[in-house]
């Protein structure tokens, strides 16, 4: 039984949130994978909701095998409006009421689904940079052709492409003799963020939408990624790095609407060891929201105990902004530059209860959540909690934007309605980024990371949490912008992905000799290796120039491969020799 598969009903008093009341449906977790190849281990699902074992208990566990988890769950919202104004939405809570979401894709002409893909999508495909490496190396030597390595399964399984009319372009993969087909005895694989990736597929469009309540579907096809580095020997400065998790959404309209102002959202249930004793609040400059301690310890046999962590939800990069929209929506003090990107745009609090202020429970109420506004369509407002029947009240987008333990600004420490703070509790919050215009047959992409940081030698302050904290996020969005994560090297010695080139080997078969071309590239001081189907070196000769003729009469028949490394680039191919 498979990630999404439900289980009996259950009502469970025990558990701790309101949204847990009247829990309607369970999900087998046992075949949901964890990203775990660094120092946190978080449980991956494909139904619009991570981080939880569907009944109540957190498992985003960090530091790994800890016992103490710094996130109960997280929820994906999207919502816009049609050409006609009309709302269609989606959006994931704790499945107390049902799924907005479920596996696989949409067919790309009607943009439905079936039971049978739901069936097959019904999957989390998880894989580690060194089995992709160890593959490369293995074909790249012949023992792949050779029947000598056995591919492994993931690989050879990998969801590259759909069939019928489903699309061709599924989860990412290295296409090595560029012919638009994922053939791992070709030499394809799959393409990763990091040095482990978890991704999957889902929709909005397989049924009536159960959370939202809305007939409106989007009909939207999501592609989706987990991943995360391993740098054991970086040094305290970065190692940040180690209990950082990323995270990528693409998100393709198979519908004939066109979405204007398209806003979607993270919810984000904390539960930061004891989830009793926590704050919240966001940076809203820095497109990062934050939970914290309420005190400089974190009690319970779960609590992280003295000097206690934060958690952080960076917002890493949103979809473009609507073009000649006159504002500077990535807050680089230009306005309207191509390629413009939004940030955070929305932070607020999800209450428990009935109140105007508490959960939302329709398909506005969600909607507009995204767009910092209350259950009866009132804005969020400065001060308090964020909610006053004042008309003269300053309305706001963000809650909670100022400094903990500043004493200035708008803190849950510092609420403004008096000296008093408010009281340590659950702390729940969305964070949201539009608007945003999804065409028909178009796609928007959101990159996102939750980031661990701890000062674990003093009390929590100005000088020392926060500015751990600051610094920690700063170093996280900085390697995501330039691409440059630390220790994330070619570990096999083998060009990175993109720059390995299918060779053109001819004539195939050959009987006296083969004439080898790169392309367009000039060979130049190249090295050449051939392997035969044992992988056993047959041929080398270095520094080889110009058009290459190599002699091949000698050879025994079968299939040979061979190997060109130039300006720290390899070209492969294969050959039959008759």
């Amino acid at each position: 039984m498979l990630c999404c598969k439900g289980l009996a009903s259950v009502n469970n008093p025990t558990l701790k949130s309101t949204f847990f009341s009247d829990l309607t449906e369970i999900v087998d977790t046992s075949n949901c994978p964890w990203l775990d190849i660094n120092n946190a281990r978080v449980r991956i699902m494909n139904n619009g909701s991570n981080f939880w074992d569907q009944v109540g208990n957190p498992n985003y566990e960090i530091p790994k095998n800890s016992l103490k988890c710094a996130i109960l769950a997280e929820g994906i919202w999207m919502g816009g409006l049609d050409d006609q104004g009309d709302l269609h939405i989606a959006a994931q809570t704790y499945r107390q009421s049902g799924d907005d979401y479920w596996p696989g894709p949409l067919d790309t002409l009607s943009g439905l689904a079936d039971s049978v893909s739901n069936s097959i999508y019904d999957n989390v495909w998880k894989i580690d940079k060194s089995t992709i490496d160890t593959f490369r190396l293995k074909f790249l030597d012949g023992s792949v052709s050779n029947g000598s390595f056995s591919v492994p399964d993931i690989i050879l399984n990998w969801p590259a492409q759909g069939t019928g009319n489903f699309s061709r372009h599924l989860a990412p993969f290295v296409d090595l003799n560029q012919d638009g087909v994922y053939d791992p005895f070709d030499g394809d694989y799959p393409k990763i963020k990091g040095d482990q990736m978890i991704w999957w597929i889902m929709n909005d469009n397989f049924s009536q939408h159960e959370v939202t309540g809305t007939p409106n579907n989007l009909g939207v096809e999501i592609h989706a990624s987990a991943y995360a580095f391993n740098c054991p020997s970086v040094s305290d400065d970065d190692s940040v790095i180690n209990y950082t998790t990323f995270y990528s959404y693409e998100i393709i309209n198979r519908s004939s609407f066109n979405y204007h102002d398209f806003y979607m959202g993270i919810s984000t249930d904390i539960d930061l060891g004891n989830a009793f004793d926590d704050y919240a609040g966001c940076d809203s400059a820095r497109s990062f929201a934050f939970g914290y301690n309420g005190d400089s310890i974190d009690e319970g046999s779960h609590g992280y105990g003295l000097n206690p962590p934060m958690i952080n939800f960076v917002l890493l990069k949103g979809p473009l902004a609507p073009p000649g929209d006159g504002i500077d929506n990535d807050r680089d003090f230009i306005i309207d530059e191509s390629d413009e990107s939004l940030k955070m745009t929305g932070f607020m609090f999800n209450y428990g209860g009935p109140f105007v202020y508490g959960n939302p429970s329709t398909a506005n109420h969600f909607y507009d959540r995204m767009k910092s506004l209350w259950k009866d369509g009132s804005p969020m407002t400065y001060g308090g909690n964020g909610y006053s029947s004042d008309s003269s009240a300053v309305p706001e987008k963000f809650m909670y934007t100022g400094v903990p333990y500043s004493g200035n600004g708008w803190t849950e420490q510092t609420p403004g309605n008096g000296p008093i703070p408010n009281e340590p509790q659950d702390r729940s919050f969305v964070c949201t980024v539009g608007p945003a215009f999804l065409p028909a047959n178009g796609s928007v992409t959101l990159d996102y990371a939750y980031v661990y940081t701890r000062d674990q030698n003093n009390p929590n302050g100005l000088n020392t949490s926060i500015a751990r904290n600051y610094f920690d996020v700063a170093k996280v969005q900085s390697w995501f912008d330039t691409d440059s994560f630390p220790c994330y090297t070619n570990t096999i010695g083998i060009p990175e992905l993109e720059e390995t080139v299918h060779l053109m080997l001819y004539p195939s078969p050959a009987l006296s000799a083969v004439k080898i071309s790169a392309g367009t590239q000039t060979i130049l001081h190249a090295d050449v290796s051939m392997y035969n189907m044992m992988g056993e070196l047959v041929y080398f000769k270095q520094n080889q120039n110009g058009n290459l003729i190599i002699p091949v009469e000698k050879l025994k028949p079968g299939i040979y491969s061979v190997q060109l490394k130039m300006n720290r680039q390899s070209y492969s191919g294969r050959f039959v020799k008759e």
